[in-house]
């Protein structure tokens, strides 16, 4: 019953199955779905970038509104606009949307030689940075102080500021602020 040295007979010859077939034929269907899925899901769960210091922002962007309160208060030009990015958008109580560095520029040189106020003061309430650490805003209250019989001694106002971190640097694209109580026309 032997078979002569070299000749192979049918039930010697072992074929390999494909392991697509092999996977079709011996794994449920619901367990390769759930395997793929897996597999997927692995594979797409890779870290996006740096994890970002929330509260470090949080203090730069606390110290930026700082700085820009400052130069407000001391009718700084240079310092103010330092500020906002070149298309940044402001919204100003009773006027019209104001639309990129220049124009932003003539309203605080109008600003500056119009109102004669003696201090600028803010009080923010809450900044908020999203977990991306590249867009923030803060918003509060602030206040202008008036010298002289006819001016009121204070104006109180809300604001809300929306920064941007471009390059590592932030700063405002759009700022919006308005009286806490009507003001009387002149």
């Amino acid at each position: 019953m032997g078979t002569k040295k070299g000749k192979l007979t049918s039930d010697q010859i072992v074929i390999p199955i494909h392991p697509f077939l092999f996977i079709m034929k011996y794994i449920h269907l619901p367990y390769l779905a759930s395997l793929s899925l897996m597999c997927i899901l692995l594979t797409g769960c890779q870290e996006a970038g740096p994890i970002v210091d929330i509260e470090a922002e949080k203090q730069l962007i606390s110290e930026l509104s700082q700085q820009w309160a400052d130069a407000e208060s001391q009718k700084d030009l240079e310092g103010s606009l330092s500020m906002f990015w070149d298309d940044a958008v402001l919204l100003p109580p009773d006027a019209d949307v104001v639309e990129g560095i220049d124009a932003i520029s003539q309203l605080y040189q109008d600003f500056f030689e119009q109102v004669p106020y003696s201090s600028l003061t803010l009080a923010p309430t809450a900044i908020t940075v999203a977990a991306s650490g590249d867009v923030a805003y803060n918003w509060g209250n602030l206040s202008l102080e008036f010298d002289g019989p006819d001016a009121p001694p204070v104006v109180t106002m809300k604001f809300i500021a929306t920064w941007e971190k471009r390059s590592g640097t932030w700063k405002v694209t759009a700022n919006m602020y308005s009286y806490n109580s009507p003001q009387s026309a002149e």
